[in-house]
């Protein structure tokens, strides 16, 4: 006689069965996939722009009371400029050629000419004059007037220390100037070029 079980304990054997078969075994570990690089664009780095002017403050470490050069060539004064910047007063002399040697220091009231010898008036309680070797403001030796409209006095509209700029003189390729000053203070010395200019910045 065949003996019939009841749908549910049949039921249950069936899942019993199948859950046995099929019990997964317990997987290899599979190594991590290496992270992809970074695709993400990279700033470039760049050098920080030179923010040094020729107009920042002078530093006391930069500064001297006399200070000269030899002459590299020529320079025939195409312009003379002077005016307040900040912390200094600056002094340029520009010229057509080359920048010339010179020889800049103080010197003491009265100023005289060159070669004349003869008394300048200048404001100021001192001056820092200033020989530039191998200059003039005429082109050729007897030529009649000078190549370029220059100023033979020119005075310190907005300087604190520098008071003005006198022409002492124009002699065998040596033009003198002399910057009447209310004390003396150190000053820094640079050359530039495009044009070619001497410039003097007077520390306030």
């Amino acid at each position: 006689m065949t003996t019939l079980r009841p749908p549910a304990l049949a039921l249950a054997g069936l899942l019993l069965a199948a859950g046995c078969a099929g019990a997964p075994t317990s997987p290899t570990p599979v190594p991590p996939l290496p992270a992809p690089a970074s695709t993400a664009p990279v700033a470039a780095t760049t050098a920080p722009a030179d923010t040094t002017t020729a107009t920042a403050p002078a530093d006391p470490a930069d500064l001297v009371t006399e200070a000269s050069a030899d002459s590299p060539g020529f320079g025939l004064l195409k312009a003379v400029r002077l005016a307040g910047q900040d912390g200094v007063d600056r002094i340029v002399f520009e010229f057509d050629g080359a920048v010339p040697g010179y020889r800049i220091s103080y010197a003491d009231l009265p100023v005289t000419s060159d070669p004349a010898g003869e008394e300048v008036p200048l404001a100021g309680g001192a001056a820092l004059q200033v020989s530039l070797i191998g200059s003039s403001a005429y082109a050729q030796l007897g030529d009649p007037q000078p190549a370029y409209p220059v100023a033979r006095r020119i005075a310190g509209g907005d300087t604190s220390q520098v008071t003005e700029l006198v022409n002492l003189g124009d002699f065998e390729r040596v033009l003198v100037w002399a910057a009447g000053v209310r004390e003396r203070t150190g000053f820094r010395v640079s050359t530039l070029n495009g044009p070619p200019r001497l410039v003097i910045d007077v520390a306030h």
